[in-house]
């Protein structure tokens, strides 16, 4: 992962006299050294194919998602590198300080995330450190897709734009099943068995797994198969994965449920409410909010 932290300690063990400056020269050029290399379509899995077109002949509109975020991170990191290249040379004395150079060497010296940045990239409330991380992530989770081919499970957090994939896995579905998209919306099953892309050994049949939410002042009791209470002193806790199941809101829900059933291999957590309530509704909102 990206260190978001100097080297100055080090150096002052070492005996060395370290300046504010020297320090933050080092402290950028760990950051630019361990930036991930753009996301390049032509690594894609020739034998896994993400951008494959699906087996009736229709565009995969997953595989467009892919193209969209990888095109976003790709700018994100150009911005983040130049941004850090420029403070670089201000510092070195190679070129004049911007007021923007001065504010992304405050919030650096802060451990913050430069305002510069800040208005480039997707919404977070994360520290520098975590938000470091946090990209770091995102960029092996879209490499490992479009090397290895579509996953399993999908970390729904590390979309840039979330919207846009439930989009395209409901217009997936109905260029498969031929239901007009208007009329498909998401119900959903908790898996209170699998906590992680780990537990899931195959893609859904029918929809898509997710997973990295979180819940906010409650949790998932994995017996009952419902929401209940947070534990004592517990403010979040983790969501198990979720099957992500498009419907046709003109066919009777009695045939969702047991498409559902069918799709999560008739285990309790199949029937867990799959329509959601008001209230795990919300607490999947405050989960994507807290993943951010």
């Amino acid at each position: 992962p990206i260190s978001s932290r100097p080297k100055s300690a080090a150096a002052a063990a070492a005996g060395q006299v370290v300046t504010a400056e020297a320090a933050m020269l080092s402290h950028i050029d760990d950051m630019l050294k361990q930036l991930p290399a753009q996301l390049d379509r032509a690594d894609a899995s020739v034998l896994h194919d993400p951008f494959a077109a699906m087996p009736g002949g229709g565009v995969n509109s997953l595989g467009m998602v892919l193209l969209q975020e990888m095109a976003r991170y790709n700018k994100l990191l150009t911005v983040v590198r130049a941004s850090l290249t420029e403070l670089q040379a201000a510092l070195q004395g190679l070129q004049v300080m911007s007021r923007e150079s001065e504010g992304a060497l405050q919030a650096l010296m802060d451990y913050k995330v430069p305002p510069s940045l800040a208005a480039a990239t997707y919404p977070s409330n994360k520290p520098l450190a975590g938000w470091l991380l946090d990209f770091s992530k995102r960029f092996e989770f879209m490499r490992q897709w479009l090397t290895t081919g579509q996953p399993t499970a999908f970390w729904l957090p590390g979309f840039s734009f979330p919207q846009g994939f439930l989009t395209g896995v409901l217009q997936n579905h109905a260029r498969a099943t031929g239901t007009p998209i208007d009329r498909l919306m998401f119900r959903f099953s908790v898996l209170s068995s699998a906590m992680g892309p780990a537990d899931i050994l195959a893609a859904a049949d029918v929809g898509v797994y997710v997973y990295g939410l979180y819940l906010e002042a409650a949790r998932w009791d994995k017996a009952a198969n419902c929401l209940t209470e947070a534990a004592a002193g517990e403010m979040f806790s983790q969501l198990p994965v979720l099957h992500l199941i498009p419907h046709d809101t003109d066919a009777p829900l009695s045939n969702h449920l047991a498409s559902a059933a069918a799709a999560t291999g008739g285990s309790s957590s199949s029937s867990s409410r799959v329509g959601g309530t008001r209230s795990s509704i919300a607490a999947e909102a405050k989960a994507r909010r807290l993943s951010q």
